[in-house]
């Protein structure tokens, strides 16, 4: 115990142990940094595998504009940009994109509701 406080004490006041913990709080931040990173691209890749049949149903310019804006995290000017569109077209596309999404998203969950409770009317009547 003695030793290992003598130990840090030298390497504090020659000045190598700092210049050591910065590099390794440096190398900690980076990690968290990229950790954090890749928990973003999994939370997006979640979303998008569960929202890739609707999005497959929405008509191109809707999809085109939804994708850009929603998964590729781009601005309004950056997906009119690319799109080559008005950025005010854009603004009422991924507007309506999202409507329909919406809609269809909604159905669906109805549609599981309903068969849900069907599938309980039916198990509690039994054999």
């Amino acid at each position: 115990m003695y030793f290992r406080r003598l130990n840090t004490i030298g390497k504090h006041a020659s000045g190598m142990g700092s210049f050591h913990d910065d590099a390794v709080r440096a190398r900690n931040e980076s990690v968290k940094s990229e950790i954090e990173e890749a928990w973003n691209q999994l939370e997006n890749s979640d979303d998008f595998i569960a929202i890739t049949p609707y999005l497959c149903k929405l008509p191109r310019k809707y999809r085109e504009v939804v994708f850009l804006r929603y998964f590729e995290d781009r601005t309004l000017e950056e997906t009119a940009s690319i799109l080559g569109r008005p950025t005010g077209t854009v603004k009422a596309q991924c507007h309506r994109g999202l409507r329909l999404l919406r809609r269809w998203m909604q159905q669906s969950e109805q549609q599981a509701l309903l068969e849900s409770v069907a599938l309980n009317t039916i198990l509690e009547k039994g054999p």
